[in-house]
């Protein structure tokens, strides 16, 4: 019997949640070529044809455009503070001298 390799079950298929130590791949939330390339495709293609036809297709077909807009609006964004815990609230008067020197700095 073959040993089993580490990170895989017996079937060997890798186990979810196994990262490689010697990961390849695309960064996480980066799109991929077929992606990426479309969408410029796309632009090129309104850019071409320019504003007022897309104008008409929108008013000609709002029920397609309105989905198409749709797509385009983010769906949710999570907001967290430092190390993703809670974001904490606090007054102006709240931070000391230094804390808001460092912010001023930061920015």
């Amino acid at each position: 019997m073959a040993e089993r390799e580490e990170g895989r079950d017996e079937n060997g298929r890798f186990i979810k949640g196994h990262k490689s130590p010697n990961r390849t791949g695309r960064p996480k939330g980066s799109q991929n070529k077929l992606t990426q390339s479309m969408k410029i495709l796309i632009q090129d293609e309104l850019v071409r044809l320019g504003p007022e036809h897309l104008h008409k297709w929108a008013v000609d077909n709002p029920g397609d455009f309105y989905k198409v807009a749709a797509r385009l609006i983010p769906q949710s964004r999570e907001l967290s503070g430092p190390d993703g815990g809670p974001i904490e609230r606090r007054d102006v008067r709240e931070y000391s001298s230094e804390e808001l020197y460092a912010i001023l700095e930061a920015e």
